[in-house]
């Protein structure tokens, strides 16, 4: 599946956000001594995931479980079969 993605016309644009993205988490996580936990967050974040707390979810999954790939999102466990070394009918 996310061999198609990079192959279809927005795979580029797929590849530079993700890059681009990489990019500033890593900067994020280098300059933010905090950057692991809520105090870390800015002010809007704190703000908005506080505002949403309480919210009904249609899933919810245990680190465990998300870790693991063991959710309903295709998406996700094609990444990580392949973050696990894993393609394609092998994962």
């Amino acid at each position: 599946m996310a061999f198609i993605l990079f192959k279809s016309r927005y795979g580029n644009a797929f590849l530079e956000e993700l890059i681009v993205r990489r990019e500033l988490s890593d900067n994020f996580c280098f300059y933010n001594p905090q950057y692991d936990n809520f105090q870390g967050f800015p002010a809007w974040a704190k703000e908005t995931l506080n505002k949403h707390r309480c919210d009904e979810r249609e899933y919810t999954y245990s680190p465990e479980q998300f870790e693991n790939a063991r959710t309903h999102d295709e998406l996700i466990m094609e990444c990580c079969s392949v973050r696990d070394g894993q393609k394609g009918e092998d994962a």
